[in-house]
């Protein structure tokens, strides 16, 4: 269909360009009716084509993360995910992937550190190139933007490859999960993992030795830590831990599979999973949400949406509110769930949401959110409240009616308060209900006696989405929690014991990394990160990631920590490094770093003896052979 993109836009007014750039909602641009220019769907993102819905959309391929992808060092694999990228954002009926994070690592604090490829810029750019090839091979595009005019052609021209004109239709989003997309994936993952240290052979656990016993520690061994948060989280097809995946692998009669929770790693309650909530209406894991026109819960709902919660008790609504409401209308919503304990005692719960929202269980106000406009923290892109922690007795076994009533924040808003609304605050609604079972058990220690005997222990240890999101940069260096007690402890009474750390940025290693034998830098791996971290484990995979970023010895030694101007002032950090940013840093200073950029090791085993050089006069520009 020829399209004559020049008369299109001489025919377009000054406010219809404007509105074809503006956009129409949150993943649209406005289309033109009277000349039949359709509008085109971009999807979200760094890990993968999520979709319309954030959280309980339909589900997509979960990719391993930028800094993972960047581990790999293959441009010819980057290339591979941006063709199945592609085919993901078509499944998602979208033409533009807001995706790749192209930012250089500047610190190893980053919140979103993980998103991107390196620290290095000639890295980053030969994988950058090669995953937009892939993409663009399959007919999805990016926009750049310059004058209006330029602009709206630009678009135009998008629309025209992307073939809108033809079928301008929004077509319904699908799920792929092949089988062929989930060995890519596989592949990729396990070809990221860097292998940081590898003394005595611990590693690699092979299930025909004779191993009687393992110990998986730590509530990230069990735990899907696919990814870090904000834009790179999805909702995945399928989920894979490190656990599961390294018990299928031992599943024999002669090894026995011990575990212990070993350390707490959230940064705030974990959210309230489905192992322990049902939602009434399916008497399936996890909740529902009601959506009501205007501020009154006690109707019956007056909204044609109900959400369905299958993971936790975490719901965000990210410009899918329902069609009745409208910029200018009050509604609110109501989450509901039946919490089942698993042990009876003083449990500790949680809430945090956008906007006013109150707490019930059995029908008893326990806790409340003020939703004014006070200084926002890290929770829901920022735009959410501190977490309210509150504690309740509950018995193991028991059924607890839990609901949680949460509103817009008021559309006539007095004039004195407008000012003070943060841009999008009254687009986003959102709630998290966290939960923590009654324990007083010294995690650490009860770890080790479960370790005590066994012939290897692997220690899952990191940080997760709520650690590593945008919005904030990463709050402490060091592993979160007890986890380098739990690592000390356990290598203590068991020799062989392998760390595997899921992050996406450096973490503090010493002095607990000269008591372990093996570790391994598994990054965030997306959905199959239990499947990767157990193949290189067991052997049926070389490590073959190598380091991405530098890792420091100490964070002071860090670009940007390092230099006098951080961490700034009034929310804004001045970098004054100039070229020497990341590896560059170390050189400039000469400074030795814990591991350089590119260091990683394998399980080959090698040996170079009696070198001679072809010649042994060279001048500048000659050649020489290497002869071995």
């Amino acid at each position: 269909m020829a399209i004559n993109i020049e008369q299109l836009i001489s025919q377009l007014s000054v406010e219809e360009k404007i509105s074809l750039l503006a956009g129409k909602s949150t993943w649209r641009t406005a289309e033109v009716e009277r000349l039949g220019i359709p509008n085109i769907k971009v999807s979200d993102g760094p890990s993968g084509a999520r979709g319309e819905i954030f959280g309980e959309g339909v589900p997509a391929a979960f990719l391993p993360s930028g800094v993972s992808l960047g581990a790999t060092w293959d441009v010819e694999l980057l290339r591979q995910m941006g063709e199945l990228l592609a085919e993901e954002t078509k499944s998602k009926s979208a033409s533009v992937l807001l995706s790749p994070t192209i930012c250089l690592h500047r610190n190893p604090l980053g919140g979103r550190n993980f998103e991107a490829y390196s620290e290095d810029p000639f890295l980053t750019g030969r994988l950058g190139t090669a995953l937009v090839n892939g993409l663009q091979s399959r007919g999805i595009g990016e926009v750049s933007m310059n004058t209006i005019d330029d602009s709206v052609r630009r678009l135009l021209r998008l629309l025209e490859k992307a073939g809108r004109f033809e079928d301008p239709a929004d077509h319904q989003e699908i799920c792929l999960n092949t089988p062929e997309q989930s060995l890519k994936l596989r592949h990729a993952a396990r070809s990221g993992i860097v292998m940081l240290k590898n003394e005595n052979q611990s590693l690699p656990l092979r299930p025909s030795e004779n191993i009687r016993k393992i110990a998986i520690m730590c509530p990230n061994a069990k735990r899907v830590v696919a990814g870090g948060g904000g834009s790179a989280y999805i909702k995945a097809p399928y989920w894979t831990s490190v656990f599961d995946s390294l018990s299928a692998k031992f599943d024999n009669e002669k090894t026995t599979i011990v575990h212990a929770i070993g350390a707490k790693v959230n940064r705030y309650l974990p959210t309230a999973s489905s192992h322990i909530c049902r939602d009434p209406d399916t008497n399936q894991g996890g909740g529902a949400v009601d959506w009501f026109v205007g501020h009154d819960h006690t109707s019956k709902p007056n909204c044609g949406l109900t959400v369905s919660l299958s993971d936790d008790l975490y719901y965000i609504s990210f410009g899918d509110s329902p069609p009745e409401t409208t910029a200018e209308t009050n509604f609110c919503y109501r989450v509901r769930t039946i919490l089942i304990p698993k042990t009876s005692g003083i449990h500790r719960l949680s809430l945090a949401s956008i906007g006013k929202a109150a707490f019930f269980s059995n029908d008893e106000e326990v806790a409340t959110e003020a939703g004014d406009f006070n200084e926002s923290v890290t929770l829901f892109f920022t735009y959410g409240s501190n977490e309210t922690v509150f504690s309740k007795e509950l018995v193991a076994g028991r059924e607890y009616s839990v609901r949680i009533e949460g509103h817009s924040h008021d559309r006539q808003l007095h004039a004195d308060l407008i000012p003070r609304m943060r841009p999008m605050k009254d687009k986003f609604q959102g709630v998290r209900f966290g939960y923590e079972e009654h324990d007083e058990t010294d995690l650490p220690t009860e770890a080790a006696d479960v370790c005590n005997g066994c012939d290897a222990a692997v220690v899952v240890v990191g940080r997760d989405k709520e650690w590593e999101t945008e919005g904030q940069e990463i709050p402490r260096w060091e592993l979160p929690g007890d986890q380098t007690k739990l690592i000390e402890e356990v290598s203590r009474v068991c020799p062989r014991t392998i760390v595997v750390i899921q992050a996406g940025t450096p973490v503090k290693m010493e002095p607990w990394i000269h008591k372990v034998d093996s570790v391994l830098y598994t990054w965030y791996q997306g959905q199959e990160l239990g499947n990767a971290a157990a193949d290189v484990i067991c052997g049926d995979s070389n490590p073959s990631g190598r380091l991405p970023v530098t890792f420091p010895r100490s964070i002071e030694h860090a670009p940007g920590v390092a230099a006098p101007q951080e961490p700034g002032a009034d929310t804004s950090c001045l970098y004054a490094e100039g070229i020497h940013a990341g590896h560059r840093w170390w050189d400039f200073l000469g400074i030795s770093p814990l591991f350089p950029l590119g260091f990683g090791l394998s399980y080959s085993v090698f040996e170079i003896s009696e070198a001679k050089l072809s010649d042994q006069t060279l001048k500048l520009g000659d050649a020489a052979k290497v002869l071995c």
